[in-house]
């Protein structure tokens, strides 16, 4: 009679018990965690990122120091080439006032010498009518021997003066053919600018090569050649002044305006695209035949020899 009540109290007791265990498995421990792992994952997010961020700024004030330094290059170029343009003008100006100078001291001395035999004549004359020479045997003596002095005089100073403007232009030549422009650098026995910025066409590039006092480059052999290379940048490509614009393979320097020198062709070129590829480039050590119109990097040279 005493049992029943004992078994349905132990029986409701272990009822109970399991209920608050399945309770606690569904909003226990692992419950927790999941709200835990939600709470801090934007934390965590954020701390990841940092290292990021940090690069990120990093790279950013890298830039912006090579930024400053390549202002700073172009503005100390822009200085050199107005020193260098301003020493050109008083060199000009100085061989101007020198030949005016030397035009004024022909001309006066041509005069004077002019001056000269007229004063002799003068006193030719005087003496004849004092000796009472015939009028004749005068017109002979001043039309004929003196005058021909005079104009030999005078063809001599004629040639003088020609010789003096010859001699000035002469070294206003060589003048102006030893002020390298700013941007180019000798490099083997020539001077080249390299530009590693810039993305032209073929016209455009040479019309650069032109305006910054150079032409699009050639080159004169495999030394020079491998001393350029030395100095590109790997995996860019470089406008040359080498072309068949004229006739299919037979490629000429622009500069010159003869077949250029030296080639290094990479395996298979050049070829015939369509009649379109008349440029060339210089790329991984190796030129090939290219579109004009296409833009690349360009090498400009100094002289027109090659």
């Amino acid at each position: 009679m005493f049992k029943s009540p004992s078994y349905l109290l132990r029986f409701l007791a272990i009822l109970a018990l399991q209920g608050s265990w399945a309770a606690t498995q569904d909003n226990g421990p692992s419950g927790s965690l999941l709200q835990d792992s939600q709470a801090q994952r934007g934390p965590f997010c954020l701390s990841a990122l940092h290292p990021i961020q940090a690069k990120l700024a990093s790279i950013e004030g890298k830039q912006d120091v090579l930024q400053t330094k390549l202002l700073a290059v172009q503005s100390r170029l822009e200085a050199e080439r107005l020193s260098l343009q301003s020493k050109l003008d008083d060199t000009l100006l100085a061989v101007q006032t020198e030949m005016k100078e030397l035009h004024a001291k022909i001309v006066a001395s041509v005069l004077q010498a002019v001056q000269e035999k007229l004063d002799d004549h003068k006193a030719v004359i005087q003496a004849s009518l004092e000796k009472g020479i015939p009028r004749e045997d005068l017109g002979d003596r001043v039309n004929g021997t003196e005058l021909a002095t005079l104009e030999k005089h005078l063809l001599t100073l004629q040639n003088q003066s020609e010789t003096h403007q010859n001699t000035l232009v002469e070294t206003l030549s060589k003048i102006n053919s030893r002020i390298v422009p700013p941007k180019f650098e000798r490099i083997g026995s020539r001077y080249f600018y390299i530009e590693q910025h810039l993305f032209q066409n073929w016209t455009a590039a040479t019309e650069t090569c032109r305006q910054v006092g150079g032409y699009l480059a050639a080159f004169r052999d495999e030394e020079e050649f491998n001393a350029i290379v030395g100095k590109l940048q790997k995996y860019e490509h470089y406008l040359l002044g080498i072309n068949d614009m004229a006739r299919e393979d037979e490629f000429v320097s622009v500069a010159s305006g003869r077949p250029a020198p030296f080639f290094k062709w990479r395996r298979d070129y050049p070829n015939t695209y369509g009649d379109r590829t008349d440029c060339v480039i210089l790329e991984t050590g190796v030129m090939r035949d290219y579109i004009c119109t296409d833009r690349s990097h360009f090498i400009c040279q100094w002289d027109n020899e090659v």
